[in-house]
């Protein structure tokens, strides 16, 4: 089966311009790239994700594959920023993302056969719209470090202070894992519990697995005294993405 596909709900945010490239660079958490693409976001000054995309360098400039949800509030938030700065920012509909370098870093298992959600979820991979929204999770929250979404030296961004506070104290609090269970998914936002315990909530899901984000010293707690672990009142198994087991 081919690993390339065309990524629903994206919308493509061209920004071309003399001075894209110092543009993005300080603006964003990753790139911009001299070639190829990265997963990148643009945070509040608090740390926290605002919007979430794709970065890619184009002839001339760069393009944006984000969730069409924020193509609006994203290119205003970029025109914002943009000041005097000599940079054209707008919409290309026409155009569509054909992979995702995420379920790639992610090691997913190709053999799978289904849709593009299902492979992001059995993959680990949480997705803004999907899973969280604008002001709502660090990046540590979603995985977006372990995803090399972040490029701690490249020196400063909007909520880069922030980011690399978080980077350096160490382990993260909380960790988006995958929820695994018999039928179909829990309802989004369904209480993560062990007995007394709530460990976290689940995000998106499709039959047989779910991302959940979750807190870990909770969770490592449940399973050293053997507790069993709830979606509501459904039993579930959490995992950890391949990715982040190698880290």
């Amino acid at each position: 089966m081919s690993d390339v596909c065309v990524i629903p709900d994206r919308i493509i945010i061209a920004v071309t311009g003399e001075d894209a490239t110092t543009f993005l660079q300080g603006l964003v958490t990753n790139g911009p790239p001299t070639q190829g693409g990265c997963l990148s976001a643009l945070l509040t000054p608090q740390g926290k994700i605002l919007f979430e995309f794709t970065l890619i360098k184009s002839d001339d400039g760069y393009v944006l594959a984000a969730h069409s949800d924020a193509s609006e509030a994203l290119i205003k938030r970029l025109k914002l920023y943009r000041l005097r700065a000599k940079v054209g920012i707008e919409a290309s509909p026409k155009l569509k993302l054909l992979s995702d370098n995420r379920i790639a870093e992610a090691e997913f298992n190709a053999e799978l056969n289904s849709s593009y959600h299902e492979r992001r979820i059995h993959a680990g991979v949480p997705q803004w719209g999907s899973d969280f929204g604008s002001n709502e999770v660090f990046p540590m929250d979603v995985n977006f470090d372990l995803l090399n979404g972040i490029d701690y030296k490249k020196g400063c961004f909007v909520g880069q202070e922030v980011a690399s506070r978080m980077k350096r104290k160490g382990d993260a609090r909380k960790r988006t894992l995958i929820a695994k269970f018999d039928g179909e998914a829990p309802e989004k936002g369904a209480a993560v519990t062990a007995g007394d315990s709530t460990l976290g909530t689940i995000m998106s899901g499709v039959d047989g697995a779910a991302l959940a984000l979750i807190r870990l010293d909770r969770w490592s707690a449940a399973r050293d005294d053997g507790r069993e672990i709830l979606a509501g009142i459904r039993p579930i198994t959490l995992t950890t993405p391949t990715y982040m087991d190698s880290e």
